[in-house]
C-alpha cells in the first residue's frame, strides 16, 4: 500500500491510499475528483533523491477552480498558480511513489505553519 496526501483550497489534508494492486492513473482520477492530471515539480526534496510532486487538475484553470495557496508556494511554476485540490506524492527515477511517515508529518506541519501565518496576515 502506498499513501498520498491531498490537499483542498482551503488547506485540509486528507490521507489516501492506494492498494497494492489498483492502478495510479484511476485512483488519482477518484481521488482528485479530476478527469485529467498532470505532475508539477515542488521545490522540496524529501530523502535522497526523491522529488516532492504534486498531482494537479490539468483543466483546473479553464473550470475556473479555486487557487490552492500552499500547493502554490511549493510549486515551481512561478509565476503562475496552482488551483483545486493536489495530491502530494514522491518521485522515485521515473516512478511515483507513495509518502513515508516523515515526508506526510513534514507536508503536514509545513501546511499548518502556512495557514498560521496566513490567518496572522489576515485578522492583523
Amino acid at each position: 500500500m502506498k499513501n498520498f496526501l491531498v490537499l483542498d483550497t482551503n488547506s485540509k489534508i486528507d490521507l489516501v491510499s492506494l492498494a497494492d494492486n489498483e492502478d495510479f492513473l484511476s485512483f488519482a482520477y477518484k481521488a482528485l475528483n479530476v478527469d485529467y492530471i498532470e505532475t508539477v515539480t515542488c521545490n522540496w526534496i524529501l530523502g535522497k533523491d526523491r522529488k516532492l510532486l504534486l498531482i494537479v487538475d490539468e483543466e483546473g484553470k479553464l473550470k475556473n477552480k479555486e487557487e490552492n495557496p500552499f500547493a502554490t508556494l511549493v510549486s515551481t511554476v512561478k509565476p503562475d498558480v496552482i488551483v483545486g485540490k493536489v495530491m502530494f506524492a514522491k518521485q522515485k527515477d521515473d516512478e511515483i511513489v507513495g509518502l513515508s511517515d516523515a515526508d506526510i508529518d513534514v507536508i503536514r506541519t509545513t501546511n499548518s505553519q502556512f495557514k498560521s501565518i496566513l490567518l496572522n496576515r489576515l485578522f492583523k
